[in-house]
């Protein structure tokens, strides 16, 4: 970015300077030379015209703007998600679907918002949640908190620990509010003695189709046999 100073002066007469703009961040002013006619003379006055330009350090600014629109974005990101909470619940709570010929509130978000099932009923069970937590939907209105933190941390917060686990899950990245809540039940605190047997696991998988087809054909085989020897079996 520039900033033009609009003065004139005897070329040669003004020397590279380091400032410091209204930010804060380091400047430099650079003598751009401006022509005002055929001869690069300004009439009646004897000096070539030039303009005073103050240039930003690109390296010390460029990263500070960037980081701070990319923040805004956050912040107006999270505001949006709970803004959506709440209309999720109304629509919830009026049918919404229906009056649009759709059998349920996924379908709608499916066809209207765009989720996949998947997140679609991850969003919808994260705005249910948070109708009776209004600690963690304030965090994720201002920004404090974003939604895929609120989203964990829903699993396990009530309105009598939502609080401490407010407290607990900031400064953190996602991944640690995982582990943080993984192995405890709703209504633990984030303190409380981690339950290993209540850890979730997630298995996934991909198979070719010649694959699936070979692991398929023995289950099926399996299938018969059981079903040859016990009558009760269909």
């Amino acid at each position: 970015m520039q900033r033009e100073a609009a003065v004139e002066v005897e070329v040669g007469s003004i020397n590279v300077t380091e400032g410091e703009t209204t930010r804060g961040a380091g400047i430099r002013y650079e003598l751009v030379e401006r022509p005002s006619d055929d001869d690069g003379i300004c009439k009646n006055t004897g000096v070539h015209a030039a303009t005073v330009v103050e240039v930003e350090h690109d390296e010390q600014i460029a990263w500070q703007r960037i980081d701070r629109a990319l923040r805004t974005l956050a912040r107006r990101r999270a505001a949006l998600d709970a803004d959506e909470a709440r209309r999720l619940r109304e629509a919830e709570a009026c049918r919404l679907w229906r009056h649009l010929g759709m059998v349920s509130a996924i379908d709608y978000m499916e066809r209207a918002l765009g989720y996949g099932p998947r997140v679609a009923q991850d969003r919808l069970r994260v705005a249910r949640a948070l109708g009776t937590l209004p600690g963690l939907t304030a965090a994720l209105a201002a920004g404090e908190l974003p939604f895929t933190a609120i989203r964990e941390l829903t699993r396990v917060a009530t309105s009598v620990t939502e609080a401490a686990w407010r407290h607990a899950a900031r400064g953190k990245t996602v991944g640690e509010i995982e582990g943080l809540v993984s192995g405890r039940r709703p209504g633990d605190n984030p303190d409380d003695p981690v339950e290993p047997e209540v850890r979730t696991r997630v298995v996934r998988f991909e198979l070719a189709p010649e694959t699936f087809a070979r692991c398929a054909r023995p289950t099926s085989c399996s299938t018969k046999r059981m079903a040859a020897i016990s009558p009760t079996m269909s």
